[in-house]
């Protein structure tokens, strides 16, 4: 066999491996505020219970939901559902008010037991999710963290023009809780 003939076969499987998953991305169902960072992470608002269908044709095979169960779009028993659709599930419930490093070190840990796998991490409106998403991309993926902010501030503004949405230089507990994890991890 000669040289082109054994490098250029790994590359095509590389460049068909790498459109599937951005066709796949193509497939998400319209969730709130969705936003795909790579083609295997994705972070969104709560999906609807007829939503995690689509989400696992899509080809995601991963659901972190950072959503405290009180909240009022919360699906009382998402886990059995997720799983029901052949996903792994993982639930770590943050507190809008108190958001914690443990939580931080909780979704790090789980995002590197499912490296390579495509995941949707949602919360309530993309908030949570993208924030930690953030973290995740900058400190493991080695994502730059100017550019990635303004990614996340985008997703922040969701909604600013009907009211709606947070300025994250208003919300101090989340932007302290980024810049302490930006220092324990680096």
């Amino acid at each position: 066999m000669s040289y082109a003939k054994s490098v250029s076969l790994p590359l095509v499987v590389l460049v068909l491996l790498a459109t599937s998953s951005i066709a796949q991305t193509d497939t998400l169902p319209n969730i709130t505020n969705a936003r795909v960072h790579s083609p295997t992470v994705t972070s969104s608002g709560q999906p609807s219970k007829g939503q995690f269908e689509d989400i696992s044709r899509s080809g995601v095979e991963v659901v972190i939901n950072l959503a405290p169960k009180y909240l009022p779009d919360s699906i009382r028993n998402e886990r059995k559902l997720v799983r029901s659709e052949g996903m792994a599930y993982f639930f770590i419930p943050v507190d809008w008010d108190r958001p914690s490093q443990n939580d931080v070190d909780k979704f790090l840990r789980a995002m590197d037991k499912v490296r390579g796998k495509r995941v949707l991490v949602h919360c309530w409106i993309n908030a949570r999710a993208s924030a930690f998403v953030y973290l995740y991309r900058v400190l493991r993926e080695g994502a730059s963290r100017d550019e990635e902010y303004k990614i996340l501030e985008e997703i922040w503004d969701y909604g600013k023009d009907q009211g709606q949405g947070y300025a994250l230089k208003n919300v101090p507990q989340w932007r302290k809780l980024l810049t302490v994890a930006l220092e324990r991890h680096q």
